[in-house]
C-alpha cells in the first residue's frame, strides 16, 4: 500500500513479520499441527493438521489471520485452499493444482528471505546469557546488543530488533512463564515509522528492560528467606487449603521446623 511506502528493502523484514503473526495465530489454534514455510518472496504454504485443532477453534481462523496481517502490515492476504490431503500424493496434487490456477510467480525460496533459524538461534545465545554464572553478564550482553543497533543502517536495525524482540517474548512464553512478564504482541506498526536506528534501538529497550526486570524479580522470589515466601502463598491461597503443612512444603521445609520459624 502506498501509505506505507514499502521498497524492495523491506521484503525480509515483511516476511518476518508476517511469520510470527501467523505463528501467533496458528500456535493458539493447532498447537504444534502446522507448518508454515515460503515457497518464495511473497508466496507461503500452509500445511494443518486439523486433528490438532483445540475445540474453540473459530471456523473462520483463516478470516482472523487474514484481519491481523492486514491491521499490522496493511498488507492483503490472499489464500488459496487446495482441501483436505490424505496422503503425499494427494498434497503433490494439490500443489499442482495451485500452480494452475493463475499466472504465479515459483521462485527460489531463498529468494531474499530472512532466515528464520535466526530466532532459535538468538533465543539459544540469550539462554547461554542467563546460565552464565556472572549475574551481570545478562544485562550488559543485551544492552550491547542494543547499542550495536542502534548504529547499524535502519532496515537491517529494524530487523535486528524486531529478531531479539520476538526472541526474548518468545524465550519467556515457553521457558519462563513463571516470570510474569507481560507478554505483549510486537508493535509491528510502530517500527516501521522510525527512520533512525537509535529509535528503533530506544524502541527495544523497552522489551530489554520489561525482561530483565522480570528476570531481577524471579531472581529476587528464589532468594527470598522462608516466612516471607510463605507470606506471600498464604496471601495468595488463604481462600483455599493452606494449612501448617501445605506452607511447608511449599517452602520445603519440615512442618515443625517451618513452625518454630
Amino acid at each position: 500500500p502506498p501509505e506505507k511506502h514499502y521498497s524492495a528493502q523491506d521484503v525480509p523484514l515483511l516476511q518476518f513479520a508476517f511469520a510470527n503473526i501467523a505463528g501467533e495465530h496458528l500456535n493458539k489454534w493447532f498447537p504444534g499441527g502446522f507448518h508454515l514455510f515460503p515457497l518464495n518472496a511473497s508466496v507461503w504454504a500452509l500445511l494443518v493438521d486439523q486433528s490438532a485443532s483445540r475445540q474453540d477453534t473459530s471456523p473462520s481462523w483463516l478470516q482472523i489471520l487474514t484481519d491481523s496481517v492486514y491491521h499490522y502490515l496493511r498488507l492483503a492476504l490472499e489464500c488459496s485452499g487446495q482441501g483436505l490431503c490424505a496422503s503425499t500424493e494427494e498434497l503433490r496434487q494439490g500443489y499442482r493444482r495451485y500452480c494452475g490456477e493463475g499466472d504465479r510467480d515459483h521462485g527460489s525460496a531463498n529468494e531474499s528471505l530472512l532466515n528464520q533459524t535466526a530466532l532459535y538461534e538468538k533465543e539459544k545465545e540469550i539462554v547461554t546469557w542467563l546460565m552464565s554464572e556472572d549475574n551481570s553478564r545478562l544485562s550488559r550482553e543485551l544492552q550491547e546488543q542494543a547499542v550495536r543497533i542502534s548504529h547499524l543502517p535502519p532496515q537491517t536495525a529494524k530487523i535486528e530488533a524486531l529478531l531479539l524482540a520476538a526472541a526474548i517474548l518468545r524465550l519467556v512464553q515457553v521457558q519462563f512463564p513463571e516470570w510474569q512478564m507481560a507478554v505483549r504482541p510486537i508493535e509491528w506498526d510502530s517500527v516501521y515509522k522510525y527512520a533512525v536506528s537509535g529509535d528503533i534501538a530506544a524502541w527495544l529497550q523497552g522489551y530489554i528492560h520489561e525482561f530483565l526486570q522480570s528476570h531481577n524479580n524471579w531472581l529476587a522470589s528464589k532468594n527470598d528467606n522462608p516466612v516471607k515466601q510463605a507470606t506471600r502463598f498464604i496471601e495468595e491461597s488463604y481462600m483455599g487449603v493452606c494449612s501448617l503443612a501445605e506452607v511447608a512444603a511449599y517452602v520445603h521445609l519440615n512442618p515443625s521446623y517451618f513452625s518454630n520459624l
